[in-house]
């Protein structure tokens, strides 16, 4: 059984750290030695580029290679081919994993699926090279989103257009040191979902969610017509009867001094805000010929801290109710006005009208390319890059792969957190004192808990019980103490007294005799049972209400 499930653990180890082509892939990479190989563009903008295959640090297995976008302020040009696309039928699925091994803060993460009409000569892409869909995560100042980006073209002026997918809430990138997952569905019903991490985040419609617009209006404003020279499209103008009255002072300032105001009682006109220090002494190694004359530091003037104000009264500034500011004549409608003026509509000599942007999309794509720029945060990492048509193969791929990484990784970062908060600990403790003990033990206990909430959950439950009951049993106690002093005291009397009528009459009984003398003589407990008090029930009487 044992040699069973270690099989089984490696044949899923083996699945997610190299995993097969999937079906209906019309492209796929894993970057492992048998994968296709890629091409560095050498077009003047890459120079300096510095990609390489390689394991990430952080990953949980040590053959799962990816590759990488090592330094910053590069821009990359990676081409990989893809070989006969128009073979391929149905949807268009894009899938790929990122790892932003050092966060990033300004650069792309981003694949160009480039147009299979125009690729670049022997491979070398640049900047400008066509494609046909750009998905992916991109962040730099302002800018944080994971793009999807189509180019569609003009079947009429053959021209060609970005549209680009528009949300209320921009879906922005996963900017943490963990791999990523981004799947992109472009479906021949012109519908689109995009994912990350195998999970549904936004779906859409080409006809609908892409800006501008797939297709174009029908009618557009005549770029020859000019508006006329004598158009009046003001519809206010200012009356040519008015004219400003006497009595308005433009020249009226908008705020006057405050002539009814009075300097406050208690006004310390004399003193200032800042006095120098009377505690200060001038320093033993102060020489006035080399430092010149010394002053003492300003400080607060403790006189003006109880007085309204210090230093000379000034009367405040209130508002001139005689200002009115400039004169200017009311405005009243204009007889001559047309109304606002806008250029003829004429017919969109570019109209079209592609109810299917989405169908065969899949057979555009000629290559795939990391063409971005890293300015800072290197360290990109790409994995397991697909071009398919079967979104269920896709998901399949990031059931089995993906997801079984991402899960060891952090079951793996989890225990290597455990273990250096572990190691800090048993520091702690040998340090000696009660104090490094105390942190020890306390952060040990947080560690377990941690990692067994339910049961230390069930622990401390139990402890609240028993500390609850406690108290209980104690305030009982202390409310009750002298009644049952009194009861145990009068129960305890009776008892000697019983005793000692036994004794008298010669009936001492001993636990540890035979079996016969265990028996009490009716008549003794007959009399027993006259005398005693009630050994069960309390006494009637209390002695706090006597």
């Amino acid at each position: 059984a044992a040699a069973a499930a270690a099989a089984a653990e490696a044949q899923v180890s083996q699945l997610a750290a190299h995993p097969a082509t999937p079906a209906g892939a019309v492209f796929f990479t894993n970057f492992d030695d048998s994968a296709p190989e890629f091409q560095l563009s050498n077009f003047k903008d890459y120079e300096g580029q510095n990609v390489k295959v390689r394991v990430a640090d952080e990953s949980a297995f040590d053959d799962d290679k990816s590759l990488f976008l090592e330094n910053d302020a590069t821009r990359y040009g990676v081409y990989m081919p893809v070989d006969d696309p128009d073979a391929a039928e149905g949807d268009l699925v894009v899938q790929y994993e990122v790892r932003l091994s050092k966060g990033l803060e300004c650069g792309g993460a981003y694949l160009k699926l480039l147009d299979a009409g125009d690729l670049p000569a022997d491979g070398n892409v640049t900047p400008d090279s066509p494609y046909i869909v750009m998905f992916g995560p991109d962040k730099c100042g302002d800018t944080n989103k994971v793009h999807f980006i189509l180019r569609h073209q003009n079947p009429v002026s053959k021209e060609w257009e970005e549209k680009h997918f528009k949300s209320d809430t921009p879906l922005q990138i996963q900017n943490d040191r963990s791999p990523h997952l981004y799947t992109l569905i472009v479906r021949q019903d012109n519908t689109f979902t995009i994912k990350i991490d195998n999970k549904v985040q936004k779906n859409g419609h080409l006809l609908e969610n892409l800006e501008p617009a797939i297709n174009p209006p029908a009618e557009i404003d005549d770029p020859d017509d000019k508006k006329p020279s004598d158009w009046v499209d003001d519809a206010k103008i200012p009356d040519p009867t008015a004219s400003k009255p006497d009595d308005w002072d433009e020249d009226a300032p908008k705020t006057i001094l405050d002539e009814e105001a009075v300097m406050p009682e208690g006004w310390l006109e004399d003193e200032k805000y800042l006095i120098p220090d009377p505690t200060a002494e001038q320093p033993d190694e102060w020489d006035e010929e080399d430092d010149g004359e010394w002053e003492a530091p300003q400080v607060q003037n403790p006189k003006c801290a109880s007085a309204p104000g210090c230093e000379k009264w000034q009367r405040p500034v209130i508002a001139n109710p005689a200002y009115k500011g400039k004169w200017s004549a009311p405005l009243i409608d204009n007889e001559a006005y047309i109304g606002e003026w806008a250029p003829r509509r004429i017919e969109n000599p570019n109209f079209f009208v592609d109810n299917e942007p989405g169908k065969d999309l899949v057979k555009s794509i000629g290559g795939v390319a990391v063409e971005v720029w890293v300015f800072k945060n290197g360290g990109i990492g790409f994995d397991n890059v697909l071009v398919a048509t079967d979104e269920d193969a896709a998901s399949l791929l990031a059931t089995t792969s993906f997801l079984v990484k991402a899960d060891r990784e952090r079951s793996s970062a989890a225990d290597r957190a455990r273990r250096e908060r572990h190691e800090q600990n048993l520091k702690l403790l040998e340090s000696g004192g009660i104090l490094g003990t105390v942190q020890y033990y306390l952060y040990e206990s947080l560690d377990f808990a941690r990692e067994w909430p339910i049961a230390t959950a069930g622990a401390g439950l139990l402890v609240l019980v028993g500390l609850i009951y406690l108290c209980c049993a104690t305030c009982c106690a202390a409310d009750g103490g002298d009644e049952d002093d009194d009861f145990v005291g009068e129960t305890a009397a009776a008892a000697s007294a019983d005793a000692a009528g036994d004794d008298a009459d010669g009936d001492n009984n001993d636990d540890n005799n035979d079996e016969g003398d265990d028996e009490v003589d009716d008549d003794d407990d007959d009399d027993d049972d006259d005398d005693a008090p009630p050994l069960v029930s309390k006494p009637a009487s209390n002695k706090k209400n006597d």
